[in-house]
Formats: structure tokens, sequence, C-alpha cells
């Protein structure tokens, strides 16, 4: 639950409404690609609460205010730099605690949630939209977790919600950022469905009306089915295996020496070396875990993570010069040692 100070904390980058039968919540931050400020989390989790027993809505729908160019580019780290430079490590703990309370909240909500994801879909979007109880984008939108790049780590459940994937595919997503577009997002069974950006302006005024999600307007997920995988990915399940080891995942990548295989190298070599190591570690521990204890896991890395040089510095070279030149601390995989990676994850039970 939001405390009586969270609820009046004002929204500005979300327009939230009733329109039919349907809750409907808006992200309306276009300079930022609705990137999720700390008002955007707790209007989004108030709104939630205010319809969870109101007989008025029967489901909730999620989208943005510009289709075709974002759902939501992630959470708000350019601000998490800030307060961490400012050394506010506290305020950068209450923001990602609030986050991983809203993913948690839209994944147990006893109502429908439907994303309607048309756009950029990264970090904090596809904690919101993943965990949705019904997910479709269009075949052009971008679905990834990109935070190596910024000396940080998948977080808001994405060991959980990539569990279903083979391993190695899994692997490739967490330590490079790969990208999926929504048909192959659909394929992989992390949406229920890709479908046209008019049809999904359709179904979206189709929702106001009641019983609108129970009349199969909307493909649900099916757990059990199993990903297609193309033979591009097949073979970067096989090269990102993580029964190898990130130093085995380097090995087989510099073996091969196809185009490829180079290109997914240097990838690998831009990311946050420690972060790299981190995200294996990550992975490992997080699987078999409820998505309770995958988020309070992202939690404790959250602190970390986001005490250390690489983060301010990716952040930087990312978000804020964009020159894309990170001095990462260490600035090699080798010089990465396993005492200061079982430092972050100290305090948790393996």
């Amino acid at each position: 639950m939001i405390s009586a100070a969270d609820a009046a904390v004002p929204t500005a980058f979300l327009r939230v409404e009733k329109r039919g039968r349907a809750g409907r919540i808006l992200l309306d931050r276009p300079r930022a690609l609705h990137a999720l400020d700390e008002g955007m989390v707790l209007g989004l989790h108030r709104a939630l609460e205010e319809w969870r027993h109101d007989p008025a809505v029967d489901h909730v729908v999620f989208a943005s205010s510009t289709p075709g160019r974002a759902f939501c580019a992630g959470g708000d780290i350019r601000a998490g730099r800030e307060l961490a430079l400012a050394g506010r490590p506290d305020l950068v703990e209450r923001y990602f605690e609030r986050e991983y309370a809203l993913n948690a909240v839209v994944a147990s909500y006893p109502k429908p949630t439907v994303a309607l994801v048309d756009g950029v879909c990264m970090g904090g979007g596809v904690g919101l939209a993943l965990h949705c109880r019904h997910r479709l984008a269009t075949p052009a939108s971008v679905i990834a977790m990109p935070e190596t790049a910024i000396g940080f780590f998948p977080d808001v459940g994405a060991t959980f919600l990539f569990r279903h994937l083979p391993p190695g595919l899994a692997a490739w997503l967490a330590l490079t950022g790969g990208r999926l577009d929504g048909q192959a997002a659909a394929a992989l069974g992390l949406i229920d469905a890709a479908v046209s950006p008019d049809r999904l302006a359709a179904i979206d005024t189709a929702l106001d009306g009641p019983g609108a999600v129970a009349a199969d307007l909307l493909p649900g997920g099916d757990a059990a089915r199993r990903p297609v995988l193309t033979p591009g990915q097949e073979r970067l399940a096989a090269w990102f295996d993580p029964k190898h080891g990130l130093d085995g995942i380097l090995r087989r990548l510099e073996a091969d020496g196809g185009e490829e295989a180079r290109r997914q190298l240097a990838l690998l070599r831009s990311m946050s070396p420690f972060s790299l190591r981190v995200v294996v570690e990550q992975f490992r521990r997080a699987a078999g875990l409820s998505l309770a204890d995958c988020l309070a896991l992202d939690l404790h890395l959250a602190r970390r993570l986001t005490a250390r040089p690489d983060f301010v510095e990716g952040v930087r070279a990312v978000l804020v010069d964009k020159d894309r030149q990170p001095r990462w601390r260490p600035a090699r995989l080798e010089d990465v040692s396993d005492d200061e990676v079982a430092a972050v994850f100290a305090g948790l039970e393996d």
C-alpha cells in the first residue's frame, strides 16, 4: 500500500481516466520517451489501488501518448544518477523500492491488466508491460533490457520474465541488451501477440466495452507455450549458454570467428565488465525463485550497483553526454575479481 503522503504526490506525466468499463492509464512524458519518474510510479500505483475494488472498472489498460514512437523507455535513471552524485543513496533506493513494488502489484492484480505497446519498451517499460496479464505489441516495437550498457543490471523481475526462454537466449538478452521486435517477442512468448498499429488502436477502443477482455478480444498468455526460435536465435542461445560461464561465452564467440560472432563479442566488450559478471551470478541465483524473491534480489543489487562508479559513468556516456565512451572501472573483464562480485551479493542467502 502507498502512504497518505505518497497519495498526495502530484503526477504531471500520466493521464488517468475511466473510459467505459476500462480504467485507462496513458504514459505522457514524450520528451523522455515516457521514462518513469517517481511521481509516475506513485501515480500508477495510486490508480491501481483506487480501481482494485471499484465495480465500475472491469480491467486496466496501459498505453502511451506517442504510439509508434515509445511505450516506455525505462526508469528515470538520469534522476538516479543525479541523486547518486548528490550523495542521496536513500532516495535512489526509495525509487527502486517503489518501482519494484509497482511491478509486483501489476503482476498480482485481481482484474485483467492490458499493455498496448507501440514503440520502444525497455527497462522499466518492460517491467510495466510484461507483468500484465495481456500483452500486445506492434511488429515494429522494440523490447529490450539494455542495463549493462549503463553499469546496471536487468531488473524489474527480468530473471522471472525470461525464465521460460532457453538459458542462452535469456543470457544474451540480459548481457548484451539484445533487442527484439514485436514479432520476435511474440514468438518467444514474452508478449501474447504482435498486431498491426491499426488493430492495436481498434482493440484499445473496444476495450471500453463491458466484458471486453473476457469476450476473447485479447489473446491470453500461455505459460506452457514453448518459445519458437529462429536459426539466428538458436545460434545465440548456443553461444551464450550460461553453463559455460562468461569466460566460456567469450571463448565460444572468439572460436567461431564469423561476422555475427565478432559483432556479439564487440558488443559484450563495450558493456560494463563488472555488470556482466554480476548478471551471470544474478541469473544463477534467481533460478527457481518466486517473483517476489526475484524483485527482492533486484532491490539488493540496485542498492549495490548504483553506489558503484560504473552506474554514474554509464548513464553519463549513454544519456547525459551521449558520447558512448564510458570509462569503466575495472576497464576489462579480466580485471573483475570473484571477490568483488561476491561482495555485491553479500548478505543474501544463496
